[in-house]
């Protein structure tokens, strides 16, 4: 684990290595949409971000980017140009990705003997040009960003080389020829490269006593068991140790008389399938050294950091002192543009494209061939259950394939084993994982991040248990339930309060569930049976390593702007995170810049990933230190751990500033802690009897005082937020940050040093994740008796996730992850390596997926269960709603059946050869 982490984190000390300086914007410009180019007539051009999508503090009536969508602007960066950008050259470079479709046979070249000489590109470069050029392959994708001359691919889909068309109508009428791209590289003999090694390998191993306190654990021991395995010692070293409980779960086992219930799962490789396949422009301007970006991705200041590690080396082609990232809407992410690989090759070819911009847009057969997917994986799995149904242990074989190029694949075998037990408590765990390499195309951190494959084989093994113990499977799983201040398997407590038990109660009294057996009979006929299923999920959101950014601020107007290092991916943060500063301002921003990073430059942030305790507590002494600097949007965090900054910052505004206009205005004395009792009413500021005051009556006098007029944080959160003592107002105070910066009228900053940090102990890292949240589904199917043919006819979900921000998104994310999971368990399929992906010609006449006519639109239903108080922390729930779909699918397809599924997906003829 902890190779795995220093490699996550490597890049964040690359900036400072490199020399140069990432700007980050958000895109399309503000200021493009108010002044478009003369020569357009694209009156779409013209919108600009109203107020309108407001609905009164805290409320939305639709999302803050929708009108842009619905009318057709440019959102996406598929959608541009470079002459719709200001200041960049006009005419394009069009670049096409040839692809290896095989990895048995050398790679001697490209060959256009076969194509007119005037449809042939300007320019090829291979991994031979790319050495030739000085260029670096970044730490995070090494060994290599092409197939290397004279040898086999690494991997199917594998790029061998890029293809530069500076004539961008020979481009246009050729472009037939790059479709079947087999016909242009030139294999020479048959070889295969070996795979050796995997991407990551251990195992949790957890043995509580009586009372739930640990012998054994991760989080008790200082990390996980990882392999050489030492022979058990009860009294030996962490790994002897572990391997001691390991065989005392086996001896358990064996001894105790428990039912055990096992089997082998499978799940497959999926792909991310989001609206817009990956694309984006980049210009290097040898002028200024600048090289820019236009670029849908989740993570757009990492792969800022891979540019400029690549041009880092002394003889590197081109030596950019700016990387500029400009961040458009991506249309659909779902992990798949989270450390992509694809930006890289926009730097490549705009480093050989002379100086004119670059443009390269991914079809989706390139999509398929080369992008993310969700890693396939087998289970081998079991658990033993006493005579009272209640779970004694799990000892389980995770098996994850990785492709041929390690993204995430050191981290989501991990993080399944640690989610493995879904929503229950086992006082003994021993699940052990694997990410392997394969020669598919590459896996990375797809919705879900590893635990749709473990919860499925979890989620169908508690049914299976419970058929044999003749036991209600839900009543199963309350004996079992996952209650608050419980430990997980690597022996984390979470920190939030969990209403998983709230959850299944409601469940179970849900008439679908209630009145099932009278629901089959009545929905059973001679052409069809019917089944009921139900599953749960408990999903750990956010990352351990969240490090975030963010400014509110107060316009003259009285109007409230925020900043932050949060993207929108589809998961409506744009929206959300602006109606988070209505619990302390009164009202929402009315502006939101996102994938900000540059802007926090005031903070003098330094970055530095560390390994130790003692190293952390040296550098914790340089007031400027942070473990991370930036996070990518990814893992649910948007909900909570981004939130944070936007509450801190706003709650500080109200306080140091706000709060002292209205004293001022009311002519009563500055009280800090006279402030909580002030309260918003309709945006208006009010206190007792005195007058309701408007944002903009505080903002004159906030101005014309030189009040604070903004406030900027950043927060680092590791199973806990840092925190720091911070003067302010001439008192110390401790708060849940590790950098402060207040903004003065004039728009100069005041950063605030800190006096002391508190850093979360580096131990925290054993705990993988303490943030978590839980989920379950009912759901029916009905089976055409002579094609197999299963349909989802109804959907009931269930969630705790908090105080809910705005509900009409968390239906929305409810209603994808309804489809995902359905796919997931019915459709979607991609062989791992021959005819797989890699092998190029998919698409989606190819590849089935949930579409609009099998999903239940008038029968999916989502039951939230109600915070308790709107103080309590709000939860990342995007992951979670999909998890239980696919194991409710299949336990539903089993109890109409009377057989299990035990791979996915559930095909028609799968389910027909058992009804026969």
């Amino acid at each position: 684990m902890i190779e795995n982490q220093s490699r996550r984190d490597f890049l964040r000390n690359s900036v400072a290595v490199g020399g140069a300086t990432i700007v980050v914007n958000p895109f399309p410009f503000e200021d493009l949409w108010a002044a478009p180019r003369k020569d357009t007539d694209n009156p779409l051009q013209h919108l600009e971000h109203h107020s309108d999508w407001m609905d009164g503090p805290g409320k939305a009536k639709f999302r803050y980017e929708g009108v842009r969508k619905v009318m057709g602007a440019k959102v996406y960066g598929r959608d541009y140009r470079a002459q719709d950008i200001p200041g960049w050259p006009q005419r394009e470079v069009r670049v096409v990705i040839l692809k290896a479709d095989r990895y048995d046979q050398v790679f001697e070249g490209v060959d256009f003997s076969s194509i007119p000489k005037e449809y042939r590109p300007s320019k090829v470069i291979t991994s031979k040009e790319f050495k030739k050029a000085g260029l670096k392959v970044p730490y995070f994708f090494q060994p290599s960003l092409f197939t290397e001359l004279g040898q086999p691919a690494d991997f199917l889909g594998q790029p061998v080389a890029l293809l530069l068309f500076e004539d961008a109508d020979a481009f246009l009428v050729g472009k037939v020829n790059y479709i079947n791209q087999s016909s242009l590289i030139k294999w020479g003999k048959k070889q295969t490269l070996p795979l050796k090694g995997t991407y990551t390998e251990a195992r949790y191993v957890r043995y509580a006593k009586p009372n739930g306190e640990d012998l054994y654990s991760a989080v008790h021991d200082s990390g996980m068991i990882q392999p050489p395995y030492q022979k058990p010692k009860a009294k030996g070293n962490a790994n002897e140790r572990g391997m001691y409980f390991a065989d005392k779960i086996q001896k358990d086992i064996k001894s105790e008389g428990w039912q055990v219930v096992g089997g082998k799962y499978s799940t497959q490789t999926v792909d991310c399938c989001f609206m817009e396949p990956e694309s984006g422009l980049c210009w290097w301007d040898a002028k200024s050294k600048t090289l820019s970006f236009v670029l849908s991705t989740q993570s757009p200041y990492h792969d800022a950091e891979g540019a400029v590690e690549m041009f880092s080396g002394k003889g590197s082609i081109i030596s950019p002192r700016t990387i500029e990232m400009n961040a458009c809407y991506i249309g659909g992410g779902f992990g798949g543009r989270d450390h992509s690989i694809f930006p890289n090759y926009l730097a490549i070819a705009a480093a050989f494209a002379d100086g004119k911009p670059i443009r390269l847009i991914q079809h989706r057969q390139d999509q398929f061939q080369m992008g993310l997917k969700r890693h396939s994986c087998r289970i081998d799995e079991s658990i033993a259950v006493d005579k009272n149904g209640k779970f004694q242990a799990i000892q389980a074989s995770l098996e994850y394939s990785g492709g041929g190029k390690n993204n995430f694949s050191f981290v989501v075998p991990a993080v399944g084993a640690q989610n493995a037990t879904s929503a229950y408590y086992l006082p003994r765990s021993d699940i052990s994982f694997v990410g392997k390499k394969t020669r598919g195309v590459t896996a990375g951190s797809m919705r879900g991040f590893g635990t749709t494959q473990s919860m499925f084989a979890f989620e169908s093994l508690i049914d299976e248990a419970a058929e044999k113990l003749k036991m209600d499977p839900i009543e199963l799983r309350l004996r079992n339930v996952f209650e608050t201040g419980m430990r997980t398997p690597q022996g984390t407590i979470p920190s939030h309060r969990l209403r998983a038990k709230e959850m299944m109660l409601k469940a179970q009294k849900h008439a679908l569930w209630k009145n099932r057996d009278k629901i089959k009979k009545q929905r059973t006929n001679k052409d069809q049976i019917y089944g009921i299923g139900f599953a749960a999920s408990m999903k750990s959101f956010g990352t351990n390593l969240d490090a975030i950014l963010c400014e509110v601020a107060i316009d003259r107007q009285g109007r409230v702007e925020m900043k932050t290092n949060c993207t929108e991916m589809g998961n409506g943060a744009a929206t959300t995170m602006p109606l988070a500063t209505a619990a302390h301002l009164g009202v929402n921003a009315s502006s939101i810049n996102l994938g900000a990073t540059t802007d926090f430059d005031v903070l003098k942030l330094k970055g530095k990933f560390v390994l130790s305790q003692e190293e952390q507590d040296r550098l914790a002494k340089d007031p400027h230190w942070v473990p991370a600097v930036s996070m990518g949007t990814a893992a649910s965090a948007s909900a909570y751990q981004q939130r944070h900054g936007v509450m801190e910052a706003s709650k500080l505004l109200f306080e140091t500033s706000i709060w002292r206009a209205a004293s001022h205005l009311w002519d009563i004395p500055y009280n800090r802690s006279e402030a909580r009792k002030a309260k918003w009413t309709n945006g208006s500021l009010k206190y007792g009897s005195k007058k309701a005051l408007s944002m903009k009556a505080l903002a004159e006098v906030i101005y014309k005082k030189n009040y604070n007029t903004g406030v900027m944080v950043h927060g680092y959160y590791r199973c806990a937020w840092a925190e720091a003592d911070f003067k302010v107002d001439g008192e110390v105070r401790k708060l849940p940050l590790d950098a402060l910066a207040f903004r003065q009228a004039n728009g100069k900053y005041d950063l605030l040093k800190r006096k002391k940090v508190y850093f979360p102990p580096i131990a925290n890292r054993n705990k993988g994740v303490d943030t978590y949240t839980p989920c379950a589904a009912i759901i029916g199917v009905a089976i055409d008796r002579k094609s197999g043919q299963v349909t989802v006819d109804e959907v009931q979900s269930f969630i705790d996730c908090g105080p809910i921000i705005h509900k009409d998104i968390v239906e929305g994310q409810n209603d994808g992850g309804v489809a995902m999971g359905m796919g997931q368990a019915l459709y979607e399929m991609l062989p791992e390596e021959k005819g797989g992906a890699g092998e190029g010609g998919w698409n989606f006449g190819r590849y089935e997926l949930t579409r609009y006519k099998h999903m239940p639109v008038t029968k999916t239903e989502l039951h939230i269960i109600e915070a308790e108080s709107p103080d309590e922390p709000t939860r990342g729930m995007a992951e979670v709603v999909m998890i239980p779909i696919a194991p409710a699918i299949a336990n539903a397809v089993a109890d109409a059946t009377g057989k299990r599924f035990r791979d996915l997906p559930i095909t028609a003829q799968q389910v027909k050869e058992s009804l026969s």
